[in-house]
Protein backbone atom coordinates (compact mmCIF):
# COMPACT_ATOMS: atom_id res chain seq x y z
CA UNK A 1 0.00 0.00 0.00
CA UNK A 2 2.75 2.53 0.48
CA UNK A 3 4.66 2.13 -2.93
CA UNK A 4 0.91 2.68 -4.15
CA UNK A 5 0.15 5.95 -1.94
CA UNK A 6 3.96 6.80 -2.98
CA UNK A 7 3.52 6.47 -7.14
CA UNK A 8 -0.14 8.41 -6.09
CA UNK A 9 2.00 11.63 -4.64
CA UNK A 10 4.41 11.55 -7.73
CA UNK A 11 7.12 9.70 -5.32
CA UNK A 12 8.08 6.42 -7.02
CA UNK A 13 7.30 4.99 -10.10
CA UNK A 14 4.61 1.77 -10.75
CA UNK A 15 5.92 -1.43 -10.44
CA UNK A 16 3.99 -2.34 -13.83
CA UNK A 17 3.42 0.02 -16.76
CA UNK A 18 0.09 -0.02 -18.21
CA UNK A 19 0.68 -2.91 -21.04
CA UNK A 20 1.22 -5.30 -18.23
CA UNK A 21 -1.37 -4.58 -16.05
CA UNK A 22 -3.17 -4.46 -19.15
CA UNK A 23 -2.10 -8.10 -19.52
CA UNK A 24 -2.36 -9.11 -15.88
CA UNK A 25 -6.05 -8.05 -15.86
CA UNK A 26 -6.85 -9.96 -19.17
CA UNK A 27 -4.64 -13.50 -17.93
CA UNK A 28 -6.50 -13.43 -14.90
CA UNK A 29 -10.18 -12.91 -16.31
CA UNK A 30 -9.11 -15.27 -18.83
CA UNK A 31 -8.21 -17.93 -15.55
CA UNK A 32 -11.76 -17.30 -13.72
CA UNK A 33 -12.92 -17.23 -17.69
CA UNK A 34 -11.81 -20.93 -17.93
CA UNK A 35 -12.76 -21.66 -14.56
CA UNK A 36 -16.01 -21.44 -14.60
CA UNK A 37 -16.97 -22.45 -18.26
CA UNK A 38 -14.28 -25.68 -18.08
CA UNK A 39 -13.03 -24.56 -21.69
CA UNK A 40 -10.01 -23.18 -23.00
CA UNK A 41 -9.52 -19.57 -22.96
CA UNK A 42 -7.34 -18.11 -25.60
CA UNK A 43 -5.34 -14.92 -25.04
CA UNK A 44 -4.66 -12.22 -27.45
CA UNK A 45 -0.84 -12.35 -28.56
CA UNK A 46 -0.34 -8.37 -29.24
CA UNK A 47 -1.13 -7.00 -26.10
Amino acid sequence: MRHFVDVARGEAEPLLNGREGTRTLETALAVKRAATTGQVVQLAQNL
